[in-house]
């Protein structure tokens, strides 16, 4: 809400009283004429002044008319209140409607020249008029102040009475509130003549209606018109109403008074006369208003005429003429003088005086114009001359004229003209010409031609330029079409097309190529319409045509040149990026992008953070990581940010360290925009100078870094600082000054001189000195050490060596005296040199012999020595001298040998200081081999360089072995795919990019249908023959978005992103009719391979890794229920959960036990069958269930999941290790046998797996047997009798387990050198029950007994059964009837047969 002040309202108050008491005043002068009664008057100024002051104040006074009324009405005392009220309100509600109606219209308040405003304001008022009178003429009849036959009349003499008040007095409150009266007197510029004529106008209304008898004659009282329109013609409208007023006040009050001649005595005539003379009167005033207001318009139109065609004519530079032809003498305008610069007051002008001032080669040509235009020979006459001025300049005038009368014969009289000055036009006339002329140079030179079309008749003209541009003569015009065929075929329809829509309203730019003159050129045509008929369709165009060959072509080499950079920089092994101040990519090579496994052009416009964790791109102090963004800023601020350690993940969530350096880069203003930065993986190198301070540690010295900002401290000292000084690291960092205080202070001085001379040449730090140890000891020390320098050359970093020489200064002390004496002993000189040069062949052929390649060169870089290997390595030839020979010859020579000459050329053999030590660099070869290079100065015994060793070792080997490991570590050694690490990987990524992209992919999880039978009868060997067909099949139809991975025997996954249109069942229907079709044949036997495949979508069926997974191997086994051969999509509802998550969780719980040592050896006895005496031990293995610690898990729950997935390698390994500490630990145990998988059989370490736990544990071999099965050992006889003799040579026996269950050939039993034969436990079941089983066993017992062979039957678990095998020859025998397996193994030799059998137990 508006607050006011209180000066507002008490204005406002003020205002109101003063409406009230005028409103008073009127009422009483137009009372003092009763019409009817003594409360209707034919004169009710009230109307009027209501009317005026809503109107000019505001309807908000509308309570001060009714105020006015109301006390009016209470003060003649003559209506009760309810009527007062009812006549106070029509009395408001009439002037409020006109003033409401007179706001809204245009106009008003503001003067009444216009005959519309008056009509208006008439019609208004006369209508408002009806609402007061209709109010107030009911209510007194209401009332019963008057009777029913005068409420016409009174009716009617209400209306008047407010229709003359509102039309004398209204006027006059609209004309004052626009013009105060304070300014009307000023603005009287006859005021004596007013004041006269106002006068008369009192003096002659008083004589007429106060001052005389009432006269008879009624046109007696219009004599007081005359001076009115005196009035009227003579001032302004304020006086004229005021006029008005003092005419009908005088008459209202002479008729009131029975005077004046509307006082006849007929009272209602009377009056009605009178309202008519006001009524007259007003009218009159109105129409004298309207007339002086219309008279003065007219004025004011000419005044502004003429003002406007002077200003026209000093603006135009132009001057009027009236030549009088005869006479020859003219009459001119005064600009006509001045635009010459003469007085015009002074100035005569005349036809010779003209010609005179005429520049004599205008002036017999003007003339000429002028005379043929006079004679009739010319129709009109204009004409360009140059005048001289009064200053003695020229001007160019142009002269144009006109013939206005003639004489009786038609001879020329007069003429009539203007002189115009267009020195300026012609300037610019001169300046647009040499435009025109510099323009046309340009098109010249810009290759650049104009055209124009007229689309009416389809001609389309050339310029010269355009024609030019193709070396061409100018030719006639085109057509539309004809133009369109010197276009070339490719660009046409372009063309055609963009011309359409230029027609239709758009920009026509267009680039294209055009044939002329049998030559074609790359053109740019632009267009623009010029002209449209009355339909706004265009008619015509003009444009421009330019020959932009060369500007294509170096747009080519450009293209072609960014193209090249491109392939350079996405050549780079080194990541290349450009990032803006908001850290978004905007350039990005194959080599980052490929780290995050993404398309170059995926990262552009994106910020860091969209791609590296927060912590990575701000920073962590925690951490201890910088962060991105802290070397973008340095960069930004101008400076170059060199980051030699900056470490950033990959997507595959690898770790790397990286020597990033980012530079600013600036554009044509000098400001920076962006930064250019290089980031270099140097992670092998970390881990090779970790693997070098591994070393350094090793060497018998103490090795330390001291740094420099700006106060010397040490910032790294090696693990030798305690056995050689007696403090510890931490000790020895936590004092920067325990080094400066423990040296003896003797020598302090001269350690520190020396040490400030280094700092300050630069040169590398030598000194020897004593130093106290933390016992109080003294030893001597050399400290040998070199300044890292940054790229300023300013040293920042001292590393060095420290080596205890107490020794060596004794043996120097000792060597002096000897020296003494060998002085005086030429013999023992001679034994000396000899020993000496006897050393320097041990030398020589100790560097002969190193695998390392040397090279010395001598301070004039000539070639002082060089070992074989050296040689070899650059393919140096044993007779190529080069002893003595400049270095640089030697890299001429050989810069064929590198994969990167100009790199090698670089880098090889070259130094910056001979006096420092080199940084390690690597060098390629073309053979595909890596050298390091690096090189130390050589001082002799005074400490001057004598030359330089440069040392080169091959690292070749390391390298790959290296990336082997790297490829072993994600692939799966037989495939070649993906292994089960990378695939947990690849998983949890796709299902973080899913969460963030609402995306989904589906788990493809699958085996092959009976793969153990494949296994168990054809080997192992046969078995990854299928799998490598299996996973090469299946790799054809995968796409490069999709992951392809075993994750274990025979178990396969894929990952496919989905896409919303994409069809589910593709890809598993390909990957079932893909291994249904593949072709085996192993044996003479044809075998059918089948698959069956589980899929799981993600996040439908899981949103984890472990949910997703046991859901894709539940529809896996949803499909084999279902037959094999088929896919699943996981349901649900067919998922028997607990069984299930039981059996998918034994991978994780193998690791677990493995982890936990949650597996236990038991034992089972194998006895001699005829004496029972205990000859061996098998060794089984069970598993303690971690949840219920009590109980054990047989293998048989978790072997077949270990064999299917590969880990039943990491189980053997256990169960070997085991076994052989069981043997170490009871020396008194039986031997065991342990039974090895087909797995651990095909890796060949595990024979030197078993030969070193065996020496570390002390166990003698033949306490331990290898069993392997048959059917593992047939599959590949070659790699089974390779395996049993590495067994035969760690000293322990071998046992083939499963005899006979191949039911193949015995003949390969002489090529296997087992000793023991287990025959298989299905021969033995119901041995005495079966025959055929008997004539069996016979045989493999008798074949076994031949070869020499030990046989062994299992599952004996009866006595029936214990004396057949018995009596048909068995040797040893094993089963529930002669002993449970157990924990404990049985420590008697003898075992008594029970008289109960247990069911059968597998192991």
């Amino acid at each position: 809400m508006i607050q006011r002040p209180a000066s507002f309202w008490i204005s406002l108050i003020l205002r109101m009283l003063c409406l009230v008491l005028a409103y008073y005043i009127g009422a009483m002068l137009g009372l003092s004429i009763p019409h009817i009664g003594s409360n209707i008057t034919l004169f009710w100024p009230p109307s009027g002044i209501a009317l005026a002051v809503l109107t000019l104040w505001g309807l908000s006074f509308c309570p001060g008319i009714f105020l006015g009324s109301l006390a009016v009405m209470l003060t003649i005392d003559e209506l009760a209140l309810p009527a007062a009220l009812s006549v106070s309100l029509g009395n408001t509600l009439g002037p409020l409607v006109g003033a409401y109606i007179l706001r809204k219209t245009a106009g008003f308040p503001i003067h009444f020249s216009e005959k519309q405003n008056i009509i208006r304001f008439l019609i208004i008022s006369a209508g408002t008029t009806i609402i007061t009178a209709s109010i107030g003429s009911l209510t007194f009849y209401l009332n019963e102040k008057i009777p029913i036959e005068h409420l016409q009349l009174a009716w009617l003499g209400w209306w008047s009475g407010d229709m003359i008040g509102i039309l004398v007095f209204a006027p006059p409150f609209f004309f004052w509130s626009t013009q105060s009266i304070k300014n009307f007197l000023l603005n009287l510029t006859k005021k004596w003549e007013f004041i006269i004529a106002i006068s008369s106008c009192i003096g002659l209304s008083w004589i007429v209606f106060i001052g005389l008898t009432p006269m008879n004659t009624i046109p007696f009282p219009y004599i007081v018109y005359l001076p009115l329109l005196w009035i009227g013609l003579r001032f302004n409208s304020m006086a004229m109403t005021t006029a008005v007023i003092v005419i009908s006040s005088l008459a209202v009050i002479g008729t009131s008074l029975g005077m004046g001649p509307f006082s006849k005595g007929n009272f209602s005539t009377d009056q009605f006369l009178l309202c008519v003379f006001i009524t007259t009167t007003s009218l009159i005033s109105f129409m004298m208003i309207s007339i002086q207001s219309s008279r003065r318009l007219v004025e004011q139109n000419l005044r502004d005429s003429e003002s406007r065609l002077r200003l026209a004519l000093e603006a135009a530079n132009q001057g009027l003429y009236d030549l009088n032809i005869q006479t020859d003498q003219a009459i001119v305008s005064p600009e006509y003088a001045r635009m010459l610069g003469y007085d015009p007051d002074s100035f005569q002008e005349s036809s010779t005086k003209w010609l005179e001032r005429m520049h004599p080669e205008d002036r017999e040509r003007t003339y000429q114009i002028y005379k043929d235009y006079i004679n009739g020979v010319k129709s009109n006459y204009e004409v360009e001359f140059r005048q001289l001025t009064q200053t003695g300049e020229w001007k160019w005038i142009l002269s144009l004229g006109k013939v206005v009368e003639w004489d009786n014969q038609g001879h020329p009289l007069r003429m009539l003209g203007t002189h115009t000055d267009i020195s300026d036009l012609k300037a610019k006339e001169l300046v647009l010409q040499q435009n025109e002329e510099a323009l046309h140079r340009t098109q010249i030179i810009a290759k650049l031609g104009s055209w124009h079309f007229d689309l009416i008749h389809d001609v389309l003209t050339l310029s010269k330029e355009a024609f030019r541009i193709f070396g061409a003569e100018r030719q006639a015009p085109f057509s539309f079409s004809g133009f369109l065929a010197h276009v070339l075929p490719e660009d046409r329809e372009n063309v055609n097309l963009a011309w359409q829509a230029f027609l239709r309203g758009e920009p026509y730019d267009i680039e294209f190529r055009f044939k002329l003159n049998a030559r074609i050129k790359w053109v740019r045509v632009r267009a623009e319409i010029t002209t449209f008929d009355g339909n706004s369709i265009p008619i015509k165009a003009v444009g421009t045509i330019q020959d932009i060959n060369e500007r294509k072509q170096a747009i080519e080499e450009i293209t072609q040149a960014k193209n090249l950079l491109r392939t350079v920089i996405d050549a780079s092994p080194d990541m290349i990026f450009v990032k803006d101040k908001q850290h978004r990519f905007l350039l990005v090579n194959q080599s980052l992008a490929a780290s995050q496994r993404l398309d170059p052009a995926v990262m552009l416009g994106k910020p860091d953070t969209d791609f590296w964790p927060n912590y990575q791109c701000y920073g962590d102090p925690a951490r201890n990581i910088r962060g991105f963004h802290a070397d973008d800023d340095e960069a930004f601020s101008g400076k170059i940010a060199h980051n030699p350690a900056d470490q950033a993940l990959l997507a595959n969530g690898e770790l790397r360290w990286f020597d990033t350096i980012k530079i600013p880069l600036r554009n044509m203003q000098g400001h920076i925009t962006a930064i250019l930065g290089c980031a270099r993986d140097i992670t092998d190198r970390l881990h090779i100078e970790s693997k070098y301070r591994a070393l350094i540690e090793q060497i018998p010295a103490v090795t330390y870094t001291i740094a420099i900002d700006p106060e010397i401290h040490t910032v790294y000292v090696s693990p030798q600082l305690e056995t050689q000084l007696g403090f510890s690291v931490n000790e020895w960092l936590a004092d920067p000054q325990l080094w400066l205080n423990q040296i003896h202070p003797e020598d302090r001085k001269q350690v520190l001189s020396g040490l400030s001379v280094s700092l300050t040449t630069g040169s590398p730090y030598y000194s020897e000195y004593r130093i106290y140890k933390k016992d109080g000891s003294l030893t001597w020390v050399r400290d040998d050490a070199v300044w890292l320098k940054d790229v300023a050359g300013k040293p920042v970093l001292l590393q060095g060596v420290m080596l205890d020489i107490t020794h060596q200064r004794q043996a120097e002390e000792k060597l002096n005296t000897a020296l003494e004496e060998l002085r005086n002993s030429e013999k023992f000189q001679r034994e000396l040199r000899t020993l000496a040069e006897r050393e320097q062949s041990r030398l020589g052929a100790l560097l002969s012999a190193m695998n390392i390649g040397i090279l010395f060169e001598d301070n004039d870089r000539l070639i002082e020595y060089i070992n074989p290997t050296f040689m070899r390595m650059w393919n140096i030839n044993e007779h190529d001298y080069l002893l003595n020979k400049p270095i640089q010859a030697l890299v001429e020579r050989s810069n064929e040998i590198f994969s990167k000459p100009a790199h090698a050329s670089k880098y090889l053999l070259n130094l910056l200081n001979s006096e420092e030590i080199t940084n390690l660099s690597e060098l390629e070869l073309n053979s595909g081999r890596t050298l390091t290079q690096s090189s130390y100065p050589v001082n002799d015994a005074e400490n001057k360089l004598i030359g330089r060793l440069w040392i080169y070792e091959d690292i070749t080997q390391e390298k790959q072995t290296a990336q082997q490991l790297l490829y072993l570590a994600e692939r799966d050694p037989l495939t070649g795919l993906h292994n089960r690490h990378r695939f947990q990987e690849e998983l949890d990524n796709m299902i973080v990019t899913s969460l963030r992209n609402q995306n989904q992919f589906a788990l493809l999880y699958f085996d092959l249908d009976d793969f153990k039978y494949i296994n168990d009868t054809f080997g192992h060997k046969a078995g990854d023959t299928v799998l490598t067909r299996t996973s090469g099949e299946i790799s054809s139809i995968v796409r490069q978005t999709e992951i392809f991975s075993r994750l274990g025997g025979d178990e396969f996954a894929i990952l496919s992103p989905l896409k919303p249109d994409d069809d589910i069942s593709a890809l598993p229907v390909r990957i079932v009719n893909s291994i249904a079709s593949i072709p085996i044949h192993f044996r003479d036997t044809n075998i059918r391979l089948t698959t069956s495949v589980g899929v799981a979508i993600f996040p439908i069926h899981g949103e984890t890794a472990e949910d997703l997974i046991a859901h894709a191997d539940a529809a896996m086994y949803q499909a084999k229920n279902h037959g094999k051969n088929t896919w699943a999509l996981y349901d649900p509802m067919r998922d028997s959960s607990e069984i299930m998550m039981n059996r998918l969780t034994w991978y994780n719980r193998i690791i677990q036990a493995l982890e936990q040592n949650l597996f236990e050896i038991h034992f089972q006895g194998v006895y001699e069958t005829t004496q029972s005496n205990l000859e061996h031990l098998e060794i089984l293995v069970r598993m303690r269930d971690n949840n219920k610690p009590d109980q054990l898990i047989m293998p048989g729950q978790f072997i077949p999941v270990a064999e299917k997935n590969g880990q039943i390698v990491y189980i053997d390994r256990w169960v070997i290790k085991r076994s052989i500490e069981l043997l170490h630990q009871n020396p008194d145990m039986p031997p065991v046998a342990i039974n090895i998988s087909g797995r651990t059989f095909d890796d060949p370490a595990i024979p030197n797996y078993i030969s070193n736990l065996l020496n570390e544990h002390h166990v003698d071999p033949k306490r331990l047997i290898i069993e392997l099965t048959e059917t593992a050992a047939v599959s590949d006889v070659q790699d089974a009798q390779r395996f049993i003799e590495a067994v035969h040579q760690t000293g322990c026996r071998v046992c083939l387990d499963d005899f006979g269950s191949g039911f193949s050939t015995f003949g390969y039993l002489k090529y296997l050198g087992v000793e023991v034969l287990k025959i298989d436990g299905l021969f033995i079941r119901d041995l005495p029950n079966n025959r055929d089983n008997q004539i069996f066993v016979k045989a493999m017992v008798e074949v076994a007994r031949g070869l020499g062979k030990i046989t062994v039957a299992e599952f004996v678990e009866d006595a029936a059964t214990l004396n057949m095998v018995k009596n048909l020859g068995v040797d040893l025998a094993q089963g529930y009837y002669l002993g449970r397996p157990g924990a404990n193994f049985p420590r008697d030799h003898r075992k008594t047969a029970v008289n109960y059998i247990e069911p059968t137990e597998g192991v």
